[in-house]
């Protein structure tokens, strides 16, 4: 019997029977060649209930510290430096929990595979040497990729003395089709370059003089430039830059120096010591043998500003220019204030994410959440609510949107199984009548990642009208009557903020729901916005469809959706001033 660990179907073998490690690994629901494959089942997953998930991202998060303060040491002995552990946690942190995650998740998907199908064989590829990413972004990337998977489990397999049969790929298929983006047209682009092109040329010489400075703040562009004005130059928005570093992949690997990040410590578990010793294979090579590029790089760019306070919602993560320029002046006594950006962070119990934001920065402004008394987190009006406030007018148009989200098909920073979020997409368009399934419209994520989403919904209700992302968010939201979430995120606190009539369905054993934030799940379930299972939110779109709005403006429910903004999505009657005085709050 042999395994199966990616969609990469080269590795497979005809007319053998075979099990599937994850659901990722299930061939296009439309292909044509499937009959080919003798499919027994997927793998047990180890992440099967809201008790083990828990359980996981607790180790996740324990290892990863104890990878950052390791490698504190090891690269300021690299470097020859003699940095603080938070400036190394600044270039680091955010990569550290995207490869433990990804690493541990695949180790525990082999190892519980094996262990409960005794004598099964993985098939692995011939060519398993890992070539490190120059980048976090790119480390990101490689780890949603078939072929890159398949080096991974080979690896893992030789190394957990796992039985393994190699066969070999071609090279031309390794990089599958990038899905397209259509934010804007060419047109617009370009015009955008331009417009970023001037508004560099006024704001850069006042940010050389400017006490705050801000970098993908995601506030609206109007809010940024009323925000210098409103305090004389001394808050300045300057454009994100993101400079690659290009590294020649054939003089770069200093053997050395990957050796030393990868001594694991004495006495720990398989899979920590797993994790250090993979260390030396996959940190991006911008930490090893690029990072003098990096300092250059970020000295060029950001000459000449030194401001008392930075703030950036997400160049934390994979603007490596910025992280560096962030963490030096950090040293020198500026204040780092991370923000919230996207996402539900107030959701989850284990908020990785978000704790690893809260880790790097001196502050961090919330939506309104607290976050079990951290003192780091300061409630601040929502940067990218500042446009949807107040707004009560009643939608024209007799459209239903359904907006879904997606994600990997191997997973990076999450551990739950995203196939149980398709499954009940499905369940929840079989409930509902044709007459109302023409009166919608589907709004599926930018990228697909290859579970070929549109294709399964239209197998289940092939009426089903699809937006194509050429018309923007909060235009296809206030051209709604009414928004149905099958998950949590910005979108749906956008629907909320639009006071527009909004049903969302999750599950709840699936995802640990903070004990601070439970209550209001209640609360959302006793006014019909939240439901458990999608039958019940398909009842409930059928019973509300003709007038929604009799429903959501009802008293008791304007109730709860007030207090959840309130304190979840938080907007103010004079949020220009509030910004003002809460960043100038951080100056010495």
């Amino acid at each position: 019997m042999y395994l199966v660990t990616t969609a990469l179907q080269e590795l497979w073998l005809e007319n053998t029977p075979m099990w599937l490690l994850t659901p990722g690994c299930v061939p296009k629901p439309d292909s044509e060649s499937r009959h080919k494959w003798d499919i027994n089942g997927i793998a047990p997953d180890p992440f099967d209930s809201a008790e083990e998930i828990t359980k996981s991202y607790e180790e996740i998060y324990k290892i990863q510290e104890q990878l950052i303060e390791t490698l504190t040491v090891r690269l300021n002995k690299i470097h020859k430096s003699s940095h603080a552990e938070k400036f190394w946690r600044v270039h680091i942190g955010p990569w550290c929990l995207s490869y433990v995650t990804v690493i541990y998740d695949r180790h525990k998907r082999l190892t519980t595979a094996t262990s409960n199908m005794p004598g099964i064989t993985v098939i692995g590829c011939v060519s398993s040497t890992i070539i490190p990413n120059v980048n976090p972004a790119g480390f990101n990337e490689d780890a949603t990729d078939d072929f890159y998977n398949a080096q991974l489990y080979t690896f893992l397999c030789k190394k957990l003395d796992i039985p393994i049969v190699e066969r070999v790929v071609t090279i031309g298929k390794l990089n599958p089709e990038r899905n397209k983006y259509y934010f804007s047209s060419k047109t617009n682009q370009f015009l955008r370059s331009i417009a970023i092109l001037a508004i560099d040329f006024i704001t850069l010489p006042l940010a050389r003089r400017a006490e705050i400075i801000l970098d993908a703040s995601l506030l609206p562009r109007w809010f940024e430039i009323a925000l210098t004005a409103l305090s004389w130059g001394n808050i300045v928005a300057i454009q994100p830059k993101k400079k690659s570093i290009s590294l020649s992949i054939e003089v770069i690997k200093d053997h050395a120096a990957r050796s030393v990040l990868s001594v694991a410590p004495e006495s720990c578990d398989q899979i920590t010591s797993l994790i250090f010793e993979m260390v030396g294979i996959c940190i991006p090579r911008i930490f090893v043998e690029g990072y003098q590029d990096l300092c250059s790089t970020s000295e060029t760019i950001y000459k000449n500003l030194t401001p008392e306070v930075i703030y950036s919602t997400n160049s934390w993560w994979f603007n490596e220019p910025f992280k560096n320029w962030a963490a030096r002046c950090s040293e020198q006594g500026s204040k780092l204030i991370g923000g919230e950006h996207a996402g539900a962070p107030f959701l989850n119990s284990y908020k990785m994410q978000e704790w690893s934001e809260i880790s790097i920065v001196d502050y961090y402004l919330s939506w309104g959440w607290k976050g079990r008394n951290n003192f780091k987190v300061i409630k601040s009006p929502a940067n990218k609510l500042v446009r949807f406030r107040n707004y009560r007018r009643k939608s024209t148009e007799n459209r239903i949107m359904y907006v879904t989200t997606a994600e990997a098909r191997h997973n990076i920073l999450r551990l739950e199984d995203f196939s149980h979020t398709l499954n009940w997409q499905q369940r929840f368009f079989k409930n509902m009548p044709h007459e109302i399934v023409s009166e919608m419209l589907v709004r599926l994520h930018y990228h697909d990642f290859g579970w070929n989403i549109k294709s399964r919904l239209l197998r289940v209700a092939p009426k089903l009208k699809f937006d194509n992302w050429e018309t923007n968010f909060i235009r296809r939201l206030h051209e709604s009557k009414l928004c149905i979430f099958d998950y949590i995120s910005t979108t749906f606190l956008e629907a909320l903020s639009s006071n527009i009539p909004t049903v969302l369905f999750l599950d709840e054993s699936i995802y640990p729901i903070d004990d601070e934030f439970f209550p209001f799940f209640q609360k959302f379930k006793n006014v019909h916005i939240f439901h458990d299972n999608p039958e019940s939110a398909a009842l409930w779109v059928q019973k509300v469809k003709d007038d929604p709005y009799e429903w959501w403006l009802s008293e008791s429910c304007q109730e709860v959706v007030k207090s959840f903004c309130n304190d979840y999505a938080y907007s103010s009657k004079s949020p220009l001033k509030k910004w003002k005085l809460l960043l100038k709050s951080f100056i010495r």
